[in-house]
């Protein structure tokens, strides 16, 4: 059962209805394009996995590049009862960000560093399973 704070009706039943997406990247800089992006053909196609010593969490690292820019990443996974939600842009006679599709887990890449746990998005799935076990019933 997912529990949903601060959200309207309507918003937790869009987010519900939402389709599972498989893959997410985080990715460390920012792209203008608008339209859809072929993550698929240019960028999940060249994804390694990397085996680095010593690596005593037992996790799969990968590698990739971005314009000839060397790309290290990691998969975190997010806590049983959080769920990622991908946004999408509409402009109706406003702008609005409806829910276009739900994740478990992501991928996260960095420039120069490989990926450590105390990396931004490793810390923030490791407080929500923190919150997760002070707020269990």
């Amino acid at each position: 059962m997912i529990k949903f704070h601060n959200l309207s009706t309507t918003q937790k039943e869009e987010i519900q209805t939402s389709t599972n997406i498989n893959k997410v990247h985080s990715i460390p800089f920012i792209l203008s394009n608008e339209g859809p992006a072929r993550v698929a053909d240019y960028f999940d196609a060249k994804i390694k996995e990397e085996t680095i010593a010593p690596d005593s969490k037992n996790r799969t690292l990968y590698a990739n590049s971005f314009h000839g820019r060397a790309l290290k990443g990691c998969t975190a996974k997010l806590s049983k009862d959080i769920v990622g939600v991908v946004y999408e842009r509409s402009v109706e006679k406003e702008v609005l960000y409806k829910p276009h599709g739900v994740f478990k887990e992501l991928t996260y890449w960095k420039h120069d560093d490989l990926p450590m746990d105390s990396d931004k998005i490793p810390q923030i799935t490791k407080f929500t399973q923190v919150l997760h076990d002070l707020h269990d019933d």
